[in-house]
């Protein structure tokens, strides 16, 4: 493309914002009268810029934010690409930053910047998010036969849990940090109750139990006779009224 510039030229000339390339100058005299027309060229490269990219990214555990920091020596719209997403940073007085929620796994962040008048010279980040431990409690109290077992579980991740008592398997859910569940009636006795996670892509595996016991209690029961009053030698029945267990 061509430019034309005029201007009265007494000790040199500025020629602002050319891109990176090879130009050919020409500079024409025109006539006036005391000298005729005439011109003279060159050409000339406008080398390109040097841009220095720096990139960083801190281990976290699953549910924090990562925080990706870009450093350049050019201000403007980078592209951070991170397993099959891209994401876009502004970097602005040379520094810009991004907070990026992601799963658990190991990762690489590149960045791209695209203007042709600068050579880049591009840094990448690995980091990694781990899986997450969850903190888990259970509580179950004493209670008497015939009552039923009922216990809560803590936990710092709403969700789905389940909670395990010999052979009884009850899932919990958990909301806001707490869940209930129920595991009827059981005989008296010494027992454990276990809370658990099972693993996943973004969690470790992770459990915690208590125990409680079921106290015996006292047995409630009547005697029925067929008669109060009865003469020597006749037989009385005597039926007594028991729980069912």
């Amino acid at each position: 493309n061509e430019i034309v510039y005029n201007s009265i030229i007494q000790n040199g000339f500025i020629l602002p914002d050319l891109r990176s390339g090879t130009y050919n100058l020409t500079v024409y005299n025109e006539e006036s009268r005391n000298y005729r027309n005439s011109s003279a060229s060159i050409l000339f490269n406008v080398e390109k810029g040097i841009n220095n990219i720096n990139i960083t990214a801190g281990n976290v555990s699953f549910g924090e934010k990562t925080v990706i920091n870009v450093t350049a020596d050019v201000d403007g719209i980078y592209t951070i690409k991170i397993g099959d997403e891209n994401v876009n940073v502004s970097v602005n007085q040379g520094f810009g930053t991004i907070s990026l929620l992601l799963c658990a796994g190991n990762y690489t962040a590149t960045t791209t910047f695209a203007d042709s008048n600068f050579t880049a010279y591009i840094d990448n980040a690995t980091f990694n998010v781990k899986k997450a431990e969850v903190e888990l409690s259970i509580m179950v109290f004493d209670r008497p036969y015939s009552a039923n077992i009922t216990g809560t579980v803590y936990a710092d991740l709403d969700g789905k849990y389940n909670v395990s008592c010999g052979n009884i398997i009850v899932s919990v859910n958990v909301v806001n940090g707490i869940g209930q569940f129920d595991l009827g009636k059981l005989s008296a006795g010494n027992y454990s109750a276990v809370v658990f996670h099972d693993e996943d892509e973004n969690f470790k595996i992770v459990s915690n139990q208590t125990q409680f016991e079921v106290s015996q209690t006292g047995t409630n029961f009547n005697i029925i006779s067929s008669a109060y009053v009865t003469a020597y030698g006749n037989n009385i029945t005597l039926t007594a009224g028991l729980p069912g267990n």
